[in-house]
């Protein structure tokens, strides 16, 4: 993530780079419609990197990338559309950018506004297995408020409304069935949050060290029915309603150009 206070520790102009990895409990919760759920659990490592520009004396420009590669989880619940008890490990990639522009409210607060997007392809392994590649378009608005401040450290609290504004997921069966169809499927929208306590220390002249525990929760709404024609399914499937939390904390150097 970029961190949008600029205090004692961070008070330079000049663009910024940021490198880091962060370890999150990636908890998976799929609610469906008939009483059951489906639920994926697992430590997920995550690159960070982020880059930020200064737009005049007060706004900032910050673009953020985040990534995960065959991150596994265990995943226990009932298949969807047979009911079957199931239990296999899934495996995942993730990627998300975004972009925020952020401004001075006052003296210790910081407001921001932008948006994201993010890929799951998210290769479930039960059965025959397959693929389900999610994609979605997520707003985000919030805060940054300056708490704490020493002579080389700050310390903030970071808290963001993200609603999601559309999305789909590409069941993707043609891989691993023979005459299998795919199926793409609308998101239902939802609204996420996200809560970071960031902390900064300067270790170097021109560098940070930023320590951050967060928080954040999203999810999807239940998608409308589609007919998949795949032998053995030939029927009508759905995506359920479903909400995703990440607990973990990240780790990153901030270097002043």
């Amino acid at each position: 993530m970029i961190f949008l206070v600029s205090c004692s520790a961070q008070a330079r102009e000049g663009a910024v780079v940021t490198a880091g990895l962060s370890l999150a409990q990636f908890d998976y919760v799929e609610e469906i419609s008939n009483g059951g759920a489906s639920e994926e659990k697992g430590l997920m490592p995550f690159l960070e990197l982020g880059y930020r520009a200064p737009l005049g004396e007060s706004w900032e420009l910050d673009l953020r990338f985040l990534g995960a590669l065959q991150a596994k989880t265990d995943y226990s619940g009932t298949e969807l559309n047979s009911g079957q008890k199931i239990t296999a490990q899934n495996e995942h990639g993730i990627m998300d950018f975004e972009m925020l522009l952020s401004v001075f409210a006052a003296e210790r607060v910081r407001i921001f506004g932008g948006g994201s997007v993010r890929r799951w392809d998210r290769k479930l392994t039960y059965g025959t297995g397959y693929r389900e590649i999610y994609l979605w378009w997520t707003a985000t608005l919030g805060g940054a408020l300056w708490v704490g401040q020493g002579d080389l450290w700050d310390f903030w609290v970071e808290a963001a409304v993200r609603p999601m504004i559309s999305g789909s997921v590409n069941a993707i069966l043609s891989e691993t069935v023979v005459n299998g169809e795919d199926s793409t499927l609308n998101l239902g929208t939802r609204v996420g949050y996200r809560l970071r306590l960031p902390w900064a220390m300067e270790i170097q002249p021109a560098t940070l060290l930023v320590v951050a525990p967060f928080y954040e929760i999203n999810g999807f709404g239940e998608s409308a029915p589609v007919y998949n024609a795949t032998p053995g399914i030939q029927r009508e499937i759905k995506e359920p309603s479903s909400h995703t939390t990440q607990t973990g904390l990240s780790l990153s150097l901030r270097f002043f150009l």
